[in-house]
């Protein structure tokens, strides 16, 4: 059996990385867990979900660095572009609890490289909300999330919004239909208030 063991050294060097570029992407795996430093992090990894790389993976990690209001900033914007907005970490979620809500959540991400021990790796360098031209991937999750919903449940961008709640509307009338008058109108006599003018009386002879 021969080996292109020259194709091999390049294949280990690329690292198979892709280009730099933007890829539609969802989370498929997303775990809390601590940085080398002990700070919370949680790390995910991404699936391309279109394109001519789709089905590649790549990983990248969320660290919360409370000692720096920038570190924060990027942190709090990224989840909201991830549908994890201020009501979401309004109710105090865990660090377990935002792991489990960015399973299956989607974006558009910008992949860039570096080198690592003479490997060049993908590294997302930005999130934006994702825009779908085509149907969604199936159990891809879009829009707000809400603390306490079940997480990775799935919010079809076709769905139908929920009519928010409000003041209770007028009730519409039911439609009446006029009485018939209870006696007919003697021929000839004083036509009665209300009597269909359909036709005038017949003279009597």
């Amino acid at each position: 059996m021969e080996v292109d063991w020259s194709a091999l050294q390049q294949e280990a060097k690329s690292g198979n990385a892709m280009p730099d570029g933007d890829y539609d992407a969802m989370i498929t795996e997303s775990a809390a867990t601590s940085s080398s430093n002990g700070k919370p992090m949680i790390k995910v990894k991404w699936r391309i979900i279109n394109g001519q790389y789709e089905k590649r993976g790549v990983s990248t990690n969320f660290t919360v660095s409370a000692e720096s209001a920038v570190a924060l900033r990027i942190f709090f914007d990224q989840m909201e572009r991830l549908g994890l907005g201020p009501d979401f970490f309004a109710g105090s979620p865990s660090m377990e609890t935002v792991a489990a809500t960015l399973l299956n959540r989607g974006a558009r991400i910008t992949l860039g490289s570096r080198e690592w021990q003479g490997a060049t790796l993908n590294e997302v360098k930005r999130i934006q909300p994702l825009v779908l031209t085509g149907p969604p991937p199936p159990g891809l999750v879009v829009g707000p999330a809400s603390y306490g919903a079940t997480p990775g449940s799935s919010t079809s961008p076709a769905s139908t919004p929920t009519t928010p709640s409000g003041p209770p509307l007028p009730t519409t009338p039911a439609s009446v239909t006029p009485a018939t008058p209870a006696t007919t109108p003697t021929v000839g006599a004083t036509p009665i208030v209300g009597a269909s003018p359909s036709a005038p009386p017949t003279p009597a002879f």
